[in-house]
């Protein structure tokens, strides 16, 4: 248990030590958005495959293309396609984003679709499947639901769902360049809410906006935060259980080298029993940190750490080589999220 603690000590005091300054020490966001419209022949292949296939969803729900857009002064590669319905009021985006590389980092990628309707008073609804949580607050009037990995349609049918809610409110119809019209109002609303949250600090020598320390310890206890919705929910309780059984496994056969089946395999292959024994919790442990790698959506550190400690903890108690299959166990999942996130780049 006590190597357990260790860890997060250690990763705690980096994070408050090298992490803040360096979240700090950002490029921050752009005090104007400078847009590029971005034609269909140059798209990527994998983005112009990304995007015909989610064109034929939407096209199901009667939606259509207007136009695609880069926000050149944005630290990191981004693209963002509008979708509008000729009958319906709401907007429906997708954008393909990748933070900015940091020391060979090539940065985290991410794609997701979003949904607003405007209204006359002001409100604004949104609602959007991006596995990333926010940090920040939504300014007075936005009413934002998140509901991360879920599919286009059913989404779609969520947010009509809210929407019926809010249509006394009048909504409003946005069409053609009024859409980045609106897209530089709303944000710059964003920022001046989060300036006067103190969550960002405003720069006028670079018309740019940073984190605050706030805003940096916010980032570190979402990272810690195990239960944030960063994926669906029934592919979250999956990779849990699948994990933590590998775990319990590989724990327990670490502790047991004399139960029968481990003695038996010992005696067929002519090794040692711990050393069977320690090569089967090798194994698990890596089956497992490649699921939880896959399964959590940016919350794979965490995730490893606990379902790590806890079979390990009761079975284990601070036996050696269970806490380093821990350690074993976050950096294989870490490493998958890296290659996974590597695959499904866009942009």
């Amino acid at each position: 248990m006590l190597g357990h603690a260790a860890i997060l000590v250690v990763f705690l005091v980096l994070a408050l030590l090298v992490g803040i300054p360096r979240i700090k020490r950002g490029p921050g966001l752009p005090g104007r958005l400078a847009f590029e419209k971005v034609p269909d022949a140059a798209l990527t292949g994998a983005q112009g495959a990304h995007l015909a296939r989610l064109g034929e969803t939407v096209r199901a729900l009667q939606y259509e293309p207007v136009f695609n857009v880069r926000v050149a002064n944005l630290s990191g590669p981004n693209l963002t396609r509008f979708y509008t319905n000729a009958a319906d009021p709401a907007i429906l985006l997708t954008s393909l984003l990748r933070s900015a590389p940091v020391s060979g980092n090539p940065g985290q990628s991410v794609d997701y679709v979003e949904i607003i309707t405007r209204y006359a008073d002001g409100t604004s609804l949104t609602t959007i499947n991006s596995p990333v949580t926010s940090l920040f607050d939504p300014p007075p009037g936005r009413v934002v639901q998140r509901l991360p990995g879920m599919d286009v349609v059913r989404l779609k049918e969520r947010h009509d769902r809210a929407a019926r809610e809010l249509v006394s409110r009048g909504p409003r119809w946005v069409r053609g360049d009024e859409i980045l019209d609106r897209w530089q109002e709303s944000h710059h609303e964003w920022y001046e809410h989060q300036v006067a949250r103190g969550l960002l600090t405003y720069n006028a020598s670079t018309d740019r906006y940073a984190p605050s320390p706030r805003t940096a310890l916010r980032g570190i206890a979402d990272y810690l935060n195990p239960v944030a919705a960063s994926a669906p929910p029934l592919r979250i309780a999956a990779g849990a259980l699948a994990s933590i059984v590998l775990v319990t496994l590989g724990t327990f056969l670490a502790v047991s080298p004399a139960w029968p089946p481990l003695r038996w395999a010992a005696e067929a292959s002519h090794f040692p029993e711990r050393a069977v024994a320690a090569l089967a919790m090798w194994v698990l442990f890596t089956l497992a940190g490649v699921i939880v790698g896959l399964t959590f959506g940016h919350r794979q550190f965490i995730w490893a750490l606990l379902l790590g400690m806890i079979p390990v903890s009761v079975l284990a108690g601070s036996a050696g080589r269970p806490v380093l299959g821990v350690l074993w166990l976050a950096w294989v999942a870490e490493s998958v999220a890296r290659w996974h996130n590597q695959r499904r780049r866009l942009v």
